[in-house]
């Protein structure tokens, strides 16, 4: 069932970003920042197709990387490569992660997360996307 799920091209494709992850990315673009998009969601070509042509439709013109990893590995080695930064994530364990390459992380604020605990680095956002530095609507 697993091999099934994670090469879902389907469930992928349709798969939408979080509401206010557009005007998210568009403020942080228009700010200067590079928007890459570490994900391990699957790195099947079936995945990869998928969701880039989610990212296609609705951010592409925001968007200057996209690193597909194998399911749920860890980002840790990926963000290494990278000038610090502003990371966002829903796993506390990810967020903690980036601490070790000094980017600064955001844990999105979901009810699987919500008694994670938190280095004090690591900064919630509680209201969602409308919480990162430079967020415009």
């Amino acid at each position: 069932y697993i091999k099934e799920f994670i090469n879902n091209t389907e469930f992928f494709g349709n798969m939408g970003l979080y509401p206010d992850a557009v005007s998210a990315i568009k403020s942080l673009h228009s700010a200067g920042v590079r928007v890459r998009i570490i994900t391990s969601i699957g790195d099947s070509e079936e995945v990869k197709r998928a969701r880039l042509n989610v990212y296609d439709r609705e951010i592409s013109a925001y968007i200057d990387d996209v690193t597909f990893l194998p399911l749920a590995s860890p980002k840790s080695d990926s963000l290494r490569k990278y000038d610090p930064s502003f990371f966002v994530d829903d796993l506390a364990k990810e967020c903690h992660g980036a601490l070790e390459s000094d980017h600064k992380p955001f844990l999105f604020h979901r009810r699987y997360n919500v008694s994670d605990p938190l280095e004090k680095s690591v900064t919630r956002l509680k209201s969602g996307w409308v919480d990162l530095p430079y967020f415009e609507r």
